[in-house]
């Protein structure tokens, strides 16, 4: 499963999107018009259209975090991680306190297979009292912990991203995960239970959710993950 990048989430309006270029408003205001616009791109899987969109929000407001963060994004779904990093440095030096910069950091450090970098960033991005989505962040870290064969310490990770979101979905699965590697099986079991009771693709339906894990082993960037999770259900 993949590590968890925060995508800024504008909610779309057209009467908004409008506003670009009118007279009446500041430039800052033009600026987040331009990316909700680009926002809308970027979720339609058009990259290009996204950063040009991005782009024409960055000249009109180079200040503006959220379309630094924005741009890194673009850059990270291209694989291009160097220059990603740039822009979510940029939002970080806006905003010191912009703990979600520093989240992406650690993605993008990961990536990189730069693993203690990565760690070095969601520590960081976790240091902040006022971060409003920790779990993201703690959940990031259990990944990289995953992948370095630290499965204590990626279990302690993911009990943390549920107990800051008790209805984090993918930080249960992932606890299952850690569970297994461990051999505890009983707690894998537990927490696959309760992953598949609040997903609402499953609602508790174990064959249902072993079928579509089936049916996305084939094309998955990490099927072992899915041969486990297969496993952990029979137990």
């Amino acid at each position: 499963m993949a590590l968890i990048c925060r995508l800024t989430l504008v909610a779309l309006c057209v009467a908004v999107v409008s506003m670009v270029g009118c007279s009446g408003t500041s430039k800052r205001e033009q600026s987040d018009s331009l990316l909700m616009l680009g926002m809308s791109h970027l979720m339609a899987n058009n990259n290009q259209k996204a950063f040009v969109s991005f782009h024409e929000a960055l000249a009109l407001d180079a200040d503006n975090k959220e379309v630094h963060m924005a741009l890194g994004t673009v850059h990270l779904r291209l694989e291009e991680y160097a220059r990603a990093e740039e822009y979510f440095q940029s939002a970080a030096r806006i905003d010191p306190e912009y703990s979600e910069a520093y989240n992406n950091i650690c993605m993008s450090k990961s990536m990189r297979k730069q693993y203690q970098e990565a760690i070095e960033y969601c520590n960081k991005a976790l240091a902040n009292p006022l971060y409003p989505t920790p779990e993201k962040a703690y959940y990031n870290l259990g990944r990289i912990y995953m992948t370095l064969g630290k499965y204590q310490e990626a279990a302690s990770a993911f009990n943390n991203s549920i107990k800051r979101a008790p209805n984090f979905i993918r930080g249960y699965y992932e606890l299952a995960l850690a569970y297994n590697a461990m051999k505890d099986y009983g707690r894998a079991a537990e927490m696959m239970g309760v992953a598949i009771g609040l997903d609402p693709n499953f609602k508790g339906d174990r064959l249902k959710a072993e079928a579509r894990f089936r049916e996305l082993r084939p094309t998955a960037r990490h099927p072992e993950e899915f041969n486990q999770m297969i496993e952990i259900l029979h137990y």
